[in-house]
């Protein structure tokens, strides 16, 4: 049996012959399609993808973040000879002996670093991140004060807190507990709210009591050459030490009185001469009642006196004039520790003017000032009082009047001398009354004028009354809440 001819065979089986060669062709062109589609996507990634770089471009692209007092270690590949950082005081680099670069954060903030090489070349070069770590300062901060609800917040310099507190000392000690973690040049800023009232009121009256006793013992002498008649009488008002012709009247007067008047008046002349026996007391009170309302731990200040001008040197030979406070001066620190209790830092002065220590300047005479202060923090509850006593001051002073020679001869030497005694004593105490207070509605308050009413003028001629008087149902009571005074003999409490 003989074989076909290829030919024969193809010629028999012509077309399937033909599909095949046509498929072929076919799969070449999808192949062809597809390797171009294939590398038009890797030019295009190629376009897309950044330009290749090696691993210190790499690691000078980031970025580092660390928080405070946190360090981390880079190794160097390339000799370090220069290490440049913008600002050192949030962060701070230091070269190691293995080539190495140790980086830390000193503060929160943003700064860059960076290390080169002896050609000049960049070994390291990143943008350093400092933050603080507040989940620690929250943690403690709620630890220690669960009920205050307190949110920590962090800027550069800056931490912020936020939340409730009881009362301004509990605000201080959270302030006190935060502090600690911040720097020396950093700053805390309050943005608590108080839950308790922050206002105090108090009532201060200053009393100082002036005791001033004098005593006058002698003989006092005004002698005219010019004889005369003799006269004999008393002197009534008369002011110790003063003598002159005006004590001596045409006529003597009789009448009360403590000194003895003995003299001569005549045509041609007059001698007198007047026996001291006089003993006085005087007894001043002074009172001052302020009443001063404050928010806690800030000073409210009273001042009731005067001022007197002291010159003071300035510039091209001129005199400008400053003036010096006298009188009474407190100044009060009320600092609410809780709902009821109160801490007060009081300082209260009393001055006046006195010529001891005065000086005189261009014949100007610049007086001194007598000044008594003291200074005191005292605690107490709300609506109680205190009270500083014991600023005493004693002075004693002996006048003596003489006729020149003869008050000095052993015998009648008292006869031509008279000596004025005076003793001033005085005491001040201060009386304060402290009370939490809160703002209340415009009703609450009465106005002394509201139920005032002036008389006419009859009214006044008939009755003696500037006003009349005011309804019973239309006083308002002199109680308020708990039993607290609102009325007080010198007004009432706002």
């Amino acid at each position: 049996m003989m074989a076909r001819a290829p030919s024969e065979s193809c010629a028999a089986a012509r077309s399937p012959c033909r599909r095949s060669t046509t498929g072929g062709i076919e799969i070449m062109r999808l192949l062809v399609r597809r390797l171009g589609y294939l590398v038009m996507l890797l030019a295009v990634l190629l376009l897309l993808s950044p330009p290749k770089v090696n691993a210190r471009e790499t690691e000078a692209s980031a970025r580092l973040s660390l928080e405070v007092n946190q360090g981390r270690l880079f190794p160097l590949t390339v000799p370090v000879t220069e290490v440049l950082v913008t600002n050192p005081e949030i962060a701070d680099i230091q070269l190691t002996a293995s080539n190495g670069l140790f980086v830390y954060g000193k503060a929160p903030g943003r700064t860059h670093v960076m290390a080169l090489g002896a050609g000049g070349e960049i070994a390291f070069d990143q943008s350093v991140t400092v933050t603080r770590d507040l989940e620690v300062i929250s943690e403690l901060l709620t630890e220690q004060f669960p009920e205050s609800n307190l949110t920590v917040q962090s800027t550069p310099g800056r931490l912020i807190l936020s939340g409730y507190a009881t009362s301004p000392v509990q605000a201080e000690q959270i302030i006190s507990v935060a502090r600690g973690f911040l720097g020396e040049k950093e700053e805390i800023v309050n943005r608590m709210e108080m839950l308790a009232p922050s206002q105090v009121n108090i009532r201060v009256r200053i009393v100082e009591m002036n005791r001033e006793a004098s005593k006058n013992l002698g003989i006092n002498w005004d002698v005219l050459l010019n004889p005369g008649s003799l006269a004999i009488g008393l002197i009534t008002n008369r002011w110790p030490a003063v003598i002159g012709n005006q004590l001596f009247p045409s006529s003597a007067n009789s009448g009360t009185g403590s000194s003895g008047l003995l003299g001569y008046r005549g045509s041609d002349g007059s001698a007198s001469l007047i026996i001291d026996a006089l003993a006085e007391e005087n007894l001043l009170t002074i009172l001052a009642e302020p009443n001063l309302t404050s928010r806690s731990g800030e000073t409210a200040s009273f001042f009731a006196g005067g001022e007197f001008p002291i010159p003071v040197s300035a510039t091209d030979e001129q005199v400008t004039i400053e003036f010096k406070k006298f009188g009474v001066i407190l100044d009060i620190t009320p600092t609410v520790l809780s709902d009821q209790r109160i801490s007060i830092h009081i300082r209260p002065e009393v001055s006046e003017i006195s010529e001891i220590g005065a000086v005189v300047v261009n014949n100007f005479q610049i007086p001194g000032i007598a000044v008594r202060r003291t200074e005191a923090t005292i605690e107490l509850a709300s609506g109680q009082s205190f009270a500083v006593a014991g600023l005493l001051q004693n002075q004693t002073r002996n006048l003596v009047n003489e006729v020149p020679w003869l008050a000095d001869l052993a015998v009648l030497g008292p006869l031509f001398r008279s000596t004025r005694y005076q003793n001033r004593e005085t005491e001040l105490v201060i009386i304060a009354t402290a009370n939490i207070v809160a703002p209340r509605d415009n009703v609450a308050f009465t106005n002394p004028l509201k139920n005032y009413r002036p008389t006419d003028m009859a009214a006044k001629l008939t009755t003696g009354r500037l006003a009349e008087p005011m309804l019973a149902p239309e006083i308002p009571s002199s109680l308020g809440q708990e039993g607290l005074t609102l009325k007080g003999p010198v007004g009432y409490i706002y």
